[in-house]
């Protein structure tokens, strides 16, 4: 189907927003989400939107949002947009104000750790929910005009546990406001949440036509997996490394993000053709969390790697990250979904590749059956014992490092054992002794 073009949208756009998505965004063209959904937000209907990551959900609720408020008279805070996470609240806010200065609109950011309570003059705020409700529920911001409530990344606000926060903010908003729920999936809670927070609402649901199955990754995503042993799973990763020039690492828990980023550093792991490692992971305090994100979705000039957990797996927008390297499986293969999308976005291609023990190969038979399919490569691994004997040093040389080593050695034996998945991430096959 041809794509169409933002100018010939029903309703019409206005021409500022026009120019400012040609001239700041460089969009001329709507994504399938956007054709599908921005009808429905122009014309003052509650949605549901359901579509894979990369495909353009933000721009679609954020040019709704102004269109709207660009129309109404100033006054109080006209729409409330939640999002899970403080990065990707500030990725929204950032699109968000672009589009407000296109109309002489003041869009605000507010969440945890910032100290911005009750901005003198805010049109649209975008907040992480934890924050919001603390400030609601000590009346602080005014939403009496509130018009319009965006969830975004519906599912993963409810994974996250703040169902109760998201009950309390509807509550405390206008009855008559109108509320747009987005997602990547839509899970038993999220259709819950709906039903109970929205009225009439339309639906949008937008697959990929992947070959003969509609599919849940992009077109543009190459999906492989690579089995091998546990000792080799680090340094199978660092190869591939050598292989893109922005990636992302995902780990199973925070401690292993620190410590293998702590550890590679202090072993002096500066192999040629190695990128700039750095760690991310939601235990980090949020100034350093932030400068962290802004310099590796930023970086242009070097090669840059970055180690992290699920806090970067969702809706996370960093246009030229050209790998995804999973070294543990998620816990569910909806987050396999998330964490592999933060590369091939908005029709770029990329690249994502699982890292996957001898006993752990049911699991991609697994994936194919939920529409996301890996193909299997093989990866020669040399190199894996030097590396670990580097890393030992540093443990004996750095006592906080062991330390480190130890809590992250728990964490994934508990993660093991707790797995949602247990009849293929199976305890008594772990080699803990490797």
């Amino acid at each position: 189907m041809a794509q169409q073009s933002f100018a010939a949208l029903r309703p019409t756009l206005s021409q500022a927003t026009l120019a400012c998505l040609r001239d700041d965004f460089h969009f001329s063209t709507m994504t399938p989400v956007q054709a599908a959904s921005l009808p429905l937000l122009l014309t003052q209907k509650d949605v549901v939107a359901e579509a894979v990551t990369g495909s353009g959900k933000t721009i679609a609720f954020a040019v709704a949002a102004v269109e709207a408020t660009a129309r109404l008279e100033r006054g109080p805070i006209r729409v409330v947009c939640v999002s899970p996470t403080r990065e990707l609240a500030a990725q929204t806010s950032r699109v968000f104000a672009t589009l407000c200065k296109a109309h002489s609109l003041n869009s605000e950011l507010i969440t945890g750790g910032s100290t911005v309570e009750a901005p003198e003059r805010c049109d649209i705020l975008i907040a992480t929910p934890g924050r919001l409700d603390d400030l609601l529920s000590r009346a602080i911001l005014d939403v009496s005009g509130v018009e319009l409530l965006i969830l975004d990344e519906a599912d993963v606000l409810l994974e996250l546990g703040f169902a109760l926060q998201i009950d309390r903010i509807m509550k405390r908003l206008p009855r008559q406001r109108r509320t747009c729920l987005f997602s990547a999936t839509q899970t038993r809670a999220v259709r819950d949440l709906a039903r109970a927070g929205l009225r009439n609402p339309a639906s949008v649901s937008v697959k990929v036509n992947s070959g003969s199955e509609t599919g849940k990754t992009p077109t543009e995503l190459v999906s492989q997996h690579v089995i091998c042993r546990a000792e080799d799973k680090l340094r199978c990763a660092l190869d591939l490394l050598k292989t893109a020039r922005k990636s992302l690492v995902f780990f199973d828990s925070c401690a292993a993000v620190d410590f293998f980023g702590r550890a590679l550093k202090a072993a002096n792991v500066a192999e040629r053709g190695l990128p700039i490692i750095n760690a991310l992971h939601g235990k980090m305090a949020p100034k350093k969390r932030r400068a962290v994100w802004a310099q590796f979705r930023e970086c242009t000039s070097e090669r840059v790697a970055l180690l992290c957990t699920d806090v970067a797996a969702r809706g996370l927008d960093v246009d030229d990250v050209d790998l995804v390297i999973q070294v543990d499986a998620p816990q569910k293969p909806d987050t396999f979904v998330h964490r592999a999308g933060r590369t091939a976005r908005a029709g770029r291609s990329g690249r994502a590749v699982l890292l996957l023990e001898p006993h752990e190969d049911a699991y991609p038979e697994l994936l194919r059956l939920r529409g996301a399919a890996t193909t299997s490569v093989e990866v020669e691994v040399t190199g894996a014992d030097e590396l670990r004997t580097s890393l030992e040093e540093a443990c004996i040389k750095d006592r906080a490092i062991l330390e480190k080593g130890t809590i992250a050695f728990t964490s994934h034996v508990r993660a093991y054992l707790e797995h949602r998945l247990p009849y293929i991430f199976r305890w008594e096959k772990l080699d803990v002794g490797q």
